[in-house]
């Protein structure tokens, strides 16, 4: 039977819940246990909370991509967290992400429904470390992820638990751009992926985006979509939104901190495509 393997310290909540849509759940605490799992009966897809040391098992996640399955890794924003979940990121762009406890079980039935992984990761693998501090990376991260739906400043800030004062402070110290135009970048990747990647048409992204209509997914999305190629162009648009957005940070990094990543280095409308799942 296709079922799911939980690679998690969070045994509780998923021992209660036995299994998510269809798919009864499997536990396992290492990876030793995990690579035995795959061997028995591969699963549709593997849950996995970083701090176990997945990212640096090449030969199990060389497995796990060639076996067609799903990797979703559902991450706190502790920085031991992002770290590794930078690291599989960046490896394995095919990787979806979830945040937690901000996520649900009912997101990862979605996530196994959906034809990939989403931007998230895609997007991530082409931010280097140079270019984001590490303290910033979750603030980065968080907005990316919570695109998926249309969120305001306070479900914002509530992914870290602070106030939205808070979260803009955190933003300007960290030479960031300000949270809400992170929320907009953070739905154009979702917007752009539904419609480019997987083919939907624009009431359906919009839709499953948060908004009520497409005109007014557009209007959100305006600030950063100016200059971008049309649908039918033969330039991708999420390359393109990438490199838009790389530049972004780059124009913000304090005191020269991206300067090892010359401009020349960006992304440009000739660029390869971003790597799709497989």
């Amino acid at each position: 039977m296709a079922s799911i393997v939980a690679l998690t310290r969070e045994f509780a909540q998923l021992n209660v819940a036995r299994s998510i849509g269809t798919f009864p759940i499997r536990t396992c605490g290492t990876i030793a246990s995990l690579d035995r799992e795959i061997s028995r009966d591969p699963p549709v897809a593997i849950l996995y909370e970083p701090g176990l040391g997945l990212a640096s098992q090449h030969d199990v996640l060389r497995g796990i991509e060639l076996l067609g399955i799903r990797l979703i890794v559902r991450s706190s924003l502790l920085p031991s967290a992002i770290t590794e979940l930078m690291t599989l990121c960046r490896a394995h762009p095919w990787t979806a992400v979830s945040i937690r406890p901000h996520d649900s079980l009912e997101l990862v039935s979605t996530t196994l429904n959906e034809p990939d992984g989403g931007p998230v990761a895609s997007v991530l693998s082409y931010i280097e470390p140079e270019l984001v501090s590490e303290a910033a990376t979750p603030f980065l991260i968080a907005p990316l992820v919570l695109g998926r739906r249309r969120i305001r400043g306070p479900e914002h800030a509530g992914a870290f638990s602070i106030q939205q004062r808070t979260l803009e402070s955190q933003h300007r110290k960290l030479a960031l751009p300000e949270p809400r135009r992170m929320r907009t970048w953070g739905a154009a990747f979702w917007a752009l992926w539904r419609l480019d990647r997987w083919g939907w048409l624009p009431k359906r992204a919009a839709a499953n985006g948060g908004f009520a209509t497409a005109s007014a997914l557009w209007e959100t999305l305006a600030p950063v979509m100016r200059g971008a190629p049309d649908r039918h162009s033969r330039t991708d648009r999420v390359t393109w939104a990438v490199s838009q957005f790389r530049q972004e940070l780059l124009r913000q990094s304090p005191n020269g901190l991206g300067r090892s990543i010359a401009l020349s280095s960006v992304l440009d409308t000739h660029a390869p495509t971003l790597t799709k799942a497989p």
